[in-house]
């Protein structure tokens, strides 16, 4: 399989959707067209190929709101309260009182340039902030002037929505995990067909929680600070040839277990892996590997968590989960999933 960022892979599939139809009708015609007039059929197929990619590049629209971005941000905890208020932003803003900003920042003219701030980490920086020394977007500098503002701000809508009813945070993770949604009547069915007819792979989706082993490698963003670290997660996401699953074990616990409110529960699977399958279809997979990477303008990526494919020097990442080589993908991998849901009265 190949990792990819699920957000991405949801966006990508969306934008070829909508062109899928168009994509379909040029390819019959190459291949069946008849007629005086079906000049299309004479075209070689690398400039066939050409033109379904010019015209997959024409569908992508601007993404000033991305909403595969957007429900991710929420379900991995990269939001504030005040992503979650109505309208509060303006009145908020206007109760901040008494805050110096910096002489850059008290410009009208740089305002809003955070690259400006004369207070946020520079390459110069020894003691950078929690999220600079992950070199991301000055705009996620802990020690900004907008950053400073924005706690205040969001302190006072944390106070707003304690006294709502309801819980917008909850209701904004759920929202994700319905657009990833691949049973029967879900909302990614749609694009697992796209997926299966036009590229003969599928997609693997699996929710993975921060581990205590995670603390120091899990990606940190300014917005944590308003969630719980057993709040934070993520969802893997993998292009896989085929999803090759064993059947699911469940385990109950003993009378005397429920009636003292603990379950211990130990389990052992071992699995086989049947490479000489893989060694068959290796050449045909990475041919459809390589199409879909290329097609979706997809790029490898390993989330931090998954630190034992990062162990590995030829199919590493950068400090931003980004594969260092993609001819190391595809790789074959297993992958093992575990819960354990829990509840006593």
């Amino acid at each position: 399989g190949v990792p990819v960022r699920p957000d991405k892979l949801g966006r990508k599939l969306e934008d070829y959707a909508k062109v899928a139809p168009l994509l379909n009708a040029l390819r019959l015609c190459h291949r069946f067209g008849r007629g005086p007039n079906v000049h299309i059929t004479k075209l070689p197929m690398e400039l066939e190929q050409e033109i379904e990619r010019l015209i997959i590049r024409q569908s992508k629209h601007s993404y000033y709101f991305d909403s595969w971005a957007d429900k991710f941000r929420h379900y991995e905890g990269r939001c504030a309260p005040l992503d979650h208020g109505e309208d509060c932003w303006s009145p908020l803003y206007d109760s901040i009182e008494d805050f110096d900003s910096c002489t850059m920042c008290v410009d009208e003219d740089h305002y809003y340039d955070t690259a400006k701030c004369l207070l946020r980490c520079s390459e110069n920086t020894v003691d950078k902030c929690s999220t600079c020394t992950q070199k991301v977007d000055h705009e996620d500098c802990e020690r900004t002037c907008d950053f400073k503002k924005d706690v205040m701000m969001n302190e006072m809508a944390e106070e707003w929505l304690m006294e709502s009813d309801r819980d917008p945070f909850e209701t904004d993770c759920k929202g994700w995990e319905l657009s990833i949604n691949q049973s029967p009547k879900g909302a990614f069915v749609k694009y697992d067909k796209i997926l299966r007819e036009h590229f003969g792979l599928e997609a693997f989706f699996s929710k993975t929680q921060m581990s205590d082993r995670d603390k120091e490698i899990w990606p940190k963003h300014k917005n944590h600070r308003y969630h719980q670290n057993t709040e934070l997660q993520t969802t893997i996401c993998f292009l896989t040839v085929c999803k090759s699953l064993t059947p699911l074990n469940t385990y109950s616990s003993s009378d005397m277990e429920h009636d003292c409110g603990y379950v211990d529960i130990a389990a052992t699977r071992v699995l086989p892996i049947m490479v000489s399958d893989y060694m068959k279809i290796e050449s045909q997979a990475r041919n459809a590997f390589r199409r879909a990477m290329r097609v979706l303008d997809l790029q490898p990526y390993v989330h931090p968590s998954q630190r034992d494919l990062l162990a590995y020097s030829d199919i590493g990442g950068d400090d931003k989960g980004h594969s260092k080589d993609k001819a190391q993908w595809p790789a074959l991998v297993t992958i093992a999933k575990a819960e354990l849901s829990a509840s006593f009265m």
